[in-house]
């Protein structure tokens, strides 16, 4: 998209998923939270707090990491999505 308007936008965990050499390259990362910075040259630039290739995750890992965080979120009176 030559030409396009720079653009700044706030991330949130999810998976950001990155296209190389016209799609012949395609990668995965999980992250955490951050920025990413589209400009006028159609380049971008992310600033993650945290980033995973997806496939370096363990799932027991992210099961377990993730019972732990709503365990401490219902101890604040935080309900889940869903």
């Amino acid at each position: 998209m030559p030409g396009h308007v720079p653009t700044v936008a706030q991330l949130r965990p999810g998976v950001l998923t990155i296209h190389t050499e016209l799609d012949k390259a395609v990668e995965k990362y999980f992250v955490s939270a951050g920025f990413a910075f589209v400009h006028a040259d159609s380049s971008a630039d992310v600033c993650a707090v945290e980033a995973v290739r997806v496939e370096d995750l363990d799932p027991e890992t992210v099961r377990a990491g993730l019972a732990v965080s709503w365990k401490g979120k219902e101890r604040e009176g935080v309900r889940g999505e869903g």
